[in-house]
């Protein structure tokens, strides 16, 4: 882990910090997220938190809305500006999330997609009010990755359906 200082030296726009939610060390990472946001404010850097849960806590919920929705939460009652976690699969369940977390809420790209459909549906986020999206893997991974990146601008810049998008992959 660097420190904030180290991030303004190396020139970084904002700070991205993981941290699960759940673990049984919960309580003190959480301090330690409020506190490096606050130092990164202070310096007018942004804070992204990577919130995902998946400590030991959540047991058999782990993934669950409710999961996702309480450490989303927790992000951005910590001062994080973007909470980035889980898709929960839809647009409506994702909805939840986005109407419970006060801050911008950006849906990872998950493990590899088993069809390209897939990852165009996960876009649904923007119905949901969401953010945004991030895609790694699910573009690089592609068939074509810079076809992937036409198709996924279309579903979520311009308002195309994904089962119209998917031709685009072609």
């Amino acid at each position: 882990m660097a420190t904030v200082r180290d991030a303004m030296r190396l020139g970084a726009d904002a700070l991205a910090i993981g941290i699960p939610g759940g673990s049984s060390h919960q309580a003190a990472m959480l301090e330690m997220l409020s506190a490096v946001t606050e130092e990164a404010h202070t310096w007018g850097m942004p804070v992204i938190r990577h919130s995902y849960p998946s400590g030991e806590l959540w047991g058999d919920r782990e993934g669950s809305t409710e999961s996702v929705m309480c450490t989303a939460r927790a992000a951005a009652e910590c001062g994080t500006d973007i909470v980035k976690t889980w898709y929960t699969g839809s647009a409506e369940e994702f909805r939840r999330i986005v109407e419970a977390v006060p801050t911008p809420v950006v849906a990872a790209g998950g493990a590899p997609a088993p069809a390209p459909i897939n990852i165009l549906e996960q876009a649904a986020v923007m119905e949901a009010g969401g953010a945004g999206m991030t895609c790694g893997r699910n573009i690089w991974r592609a068939e074509d990755p810079t076809k992937m990146v036409r198709a996924l601008k279309a579903v979520v810049h311009d308002g195309m359906t994904p089962s119209r998008a998917v031709a685009l992959l072609s």
